[in-house]
């Protein structure tokens, strides 16, 4: 299966982009700095020959398009931050706009599946004893926040629902650093989805 990755090149895109291949898949990248595929490839002891990579930016739609020609699904995990305060307004501008960009995207040429990467802080406090991507999302904060806020209540609207996951849900991720290590957060929400199953094609 082919797959496209935004934020491949990012803390958990890196290990999503190796476990997609341990899997067997082939994973194609949408980067917007191939300087930092290098580095990625170096980091996980990948073959940079292994994967694909398309310069762009999920803001963009043509190089979206062009990233997920004749991919058979995507996971969506790229998003700004920073601790800069006077850069942290810049979240607002990219993650929600980037976020419906991809996902449409995607949806349009038929992807399945879609994960969306979001953030625990967005249904932060949960509902219940353990966190769950089901439980409602906290809307407003501060802008890192707030944006990915927007990008998963997005993701909630316009995902297809798939009967394979539990409650027929669509296929997204909230995640954080220090919740556990990052790659069995990938490995596991992958692996739910059908992504670290047998692959197909």
């Amino acid at each position: 299966m082919r797959v496209m990755v935004t934020g491949g090149t990012g803390f958990f895109g890196g290990h999503i982009t190796e476990a997609l291949l341990a899997a067997g898949h082939q994973p194609r990248l949408l980067v917007r700095d191939p300087e930092k595929l290098g580095r990625m490839c170096a980091l996980f002891d990948i073959e940079p020959e292994l994967v694909e990579a398309v310069v762009g930016d999920i803001l963009d739609p043509t190089s979206v398009a062009d990233a997920l020609d004749s991919c058979d699904a995507c996971v969506h995990s790229a998003a700004f931050a920073t601790l800069n305060p006077e850069l942290m307004p810049k979240a607002l501008e990219v993650n929600a706009p980037g976020t419906r960009i991809v996902l449409d995207a995607a949806m349009a040429v038929g992807c399945d599946p879609i994960v969306h990467v979001s953030t625990l802080s967005v249904i932060f406090p949960p509902t219940g004893s353990m966190f769950s991507a089901d439980n409602p999302v906290h809307v407003g904060g501060m802008p890192y926040n707030a944006s990915k806020a927007e990008a998963d209540l997005y993701a909630r609207g316009s995902l297809p629902k798939d009967t394979s996951t539990p409650g027929g849900r669509p296929h997204f991720s909230n995640s954080r650093a220090d919740a556990a290590p990052p790659s069995k957060v990938r490995s596991d929400h992958l692996q739910s989805c059908g992504l670290l199953s047998t692959p197909r094609g």
